[in-house]
Order: structure tokens, then C-alpha cells, then sequence
């Protein structure tokens, strides 16, 4: 509900370095669904959301393409991080999606990844 409140004001979210989906992939790891659903219930509240930082927060494949294609419903965003997790060539391919999409998204780290070339190449 603070969100929600503040929803025109919100331009940036830090979220680095915060075990948010530690355990993905991992068995007991049953929380991160709930984790997800909630961070996608956040972005689609911060239309004004410029700043995204998700680095360090234990993201997979599966979790990262999830936010990337919520970008398209972020016309302002500016700069995304999801440095430092376990994404591949999975997410690499969504942002590509993305930035045909998406003009105002300038800066993207998606470093210390396992994105190989042909991730690159997309």
C-alpha cells in the first residue's frame, strides 16, 4: 500500500545485494514464485520507475526473463542491473525482445552472468 500511494513519485528501486530469490532453482526453494509475483506486483505499480537495480539477488533464467518482459509495461525505465546472478542465454534472448520495445531503456548490466556468445549474439 505505500507503494501504491506514492506510485507517480517511485523512480527508482534498490533491491541489490538482497537475497531475493536465493534459493531459485534450489529445492525447498518453494517462496521464490511468491517472490516473483510480488516484485511483478511492485513494477506494474511504479509507471514511473526509471532505476532498477536486481544485482545479487540469486535471479535464474526463468525469473529474470519475468522481469524483462515487465519492462514493457515500464515506458520510462532507463537503466536495469541485474549483475552478479545466474542468468543465461534465456534472458539475454527477452532483452533483446525488450529493446525493440522499449526505447527509453539505455543502460543494462548483465554482467558476471552465464550468458555465453550466442547470448551475446542476440
Amino acid at each position: 500500500q505505500v507503494i501504491s500511494s506514492t506510485q507517480s513519485r517511485v523512480c527508482a528501486l534498490d533491491l541489490s545485494g538482497n537475497p531475493v530469490f536465493q534459493d531459485a532453482g534450489q529445492q525447498g526453494g518453494d517462496n521464490d514464485d511468491g517472490d516473483l509475483q510480488l516484485l511483478m506486483s511492485l513494477l506494474r505499480q511504479c509507471v514511473n520507475l526509471q532505476v532498477l537495480l536486481l544485482g545479487r539477488t540469486g535471479m535464474t533464467d526463468a525469473i529474470g526473463t519475468a522481469v524483462l518482459l515487465a519492462l514493457k509495461y515500464l515506458p520510462q525505465i532507463r537503466w536495469i542491473d541485474m549483475s552478479h546472478n545466474q542468468l543465461g542465454d534465456v534472458a539475454a534472448s527477452a532483452l533483446s525482445d525488450v529493446k525493440k520495445t522499449n526505447s527509453s531503456l539505455k543502460r543494462v548490466s548483465m554482467v558476471y552472468n552465464g550468458i555465453t556468445d550466442d547470448g551475446v549474439k542476440c
